[in-house]
């Protein structure tokens, strides 16, 4: 998908002199538009929206990343999984910005530059490319789908390949039953029929997702380098002896 920067374009109302002059009444015709850009949100300076969304990304803001961030853009379901991924995550070493580039470093060789951004009419992020990583809009994709695994639910929100080429899957769980549940992908398959290894992360915790009865907890689901969206997943529930609650495949389109 391509954006483009608009232009915001600013109209003028000019009397006419001869109008007036000849006695007839003049006729109001930039009232009605005068009207809207009054009530028009002002539009925000790029730059600025650059440095407030990016250092809230490297201090794990996501509030403020969302406020920066046009409404239902990539970039805000980029920050919308970033919630999930990363609450529990490590804030940034270093963060640069200018009104071309941000640059984010989290230290061990762990630094991505962000540039070429789009903005939408009121100046908010919409989009980036990313080195490593490539086009922020292909790679992201907005997916809401509840799944129940015997009777543990699923909440999937959002499908994203992350820089490294790995596909993310932000998930939130809760556990109804009375029992101790442990949750785990068994594997995933791309939609040409790959199939992938998968993970699952829970804090620091990674390998399964420990479900205490009647909780809820959020967590995401990682396969190996080269997943793509819309595929299938396999996920499975045990009970605290390791026998096999419930199996089920997951269709992510």
């Amino acid at each position: 998908m391509n954006y483009r920067t608009k232009i915001l374009l600013t109209i003028s109302c000019v009397a006419v002199a001869a109008g007036c002059s000849s006695g007839e009444p003049a006729t109001s015709t930039g009232s009605s538009s005068s009207a809207a850009s009054a009530n028009a949100p002002a539009a925000v300076d790029p730059a600025e929206t650059i440095k407030g969304y990016f250092e809230a990304a490297g201090n794990l803001d996501f509030d403020a990343m969302e406020a920066n961030a046009a409404p239902g853009s990539p970039a805000a379901l980029y920050a919308k999984s970033r919630r999930i991924i990363d609450v529990d995550g490590t804030t940034a070493t270093s963060v640069q910005t200018t009104a071309t580039e941000a640059v984010l470093d989290w230290g061990n060789d762990s630094q991505y530059t962000f540039n070429d951004f789009q903005f939408d009419d009121t100046g908010k992020l919409v989009t980036w490319t990313t080195s490593p990583g490539g086009p922020l809009a292909p790679r992201i994709q907005e997916f809401n789908k509840t799944v129940r695994v015997g009777t543990t639910k699923i909440q999937f929100v959002g499908q994203y390949v992350a820089n490294d080429g790995a596909l993310v899957l932000p998930i939130r769980v809760s556990n109804p039953s009375s029992q101790q549940v442990r949750l785990a992908p068994r594997n995933y398959v791309n939609p040409n029929g790959r199939q992938l290894s998968t993970d699952i992360t829970q804090g620091d915790t990674t390998g399964v997702m420990e479900m205490a009865p009647k909780a809820r907890d959020i967590g995401y689901i990682s396969t190996s380098k080269g997943g793509k969206p819309n595929g299938r997943l396999t996920v499975y529930t045990y009970d605290e002896d390791g026998y096999t609650i419930a199996e089920k495949v997951i269709s992510l389109k």
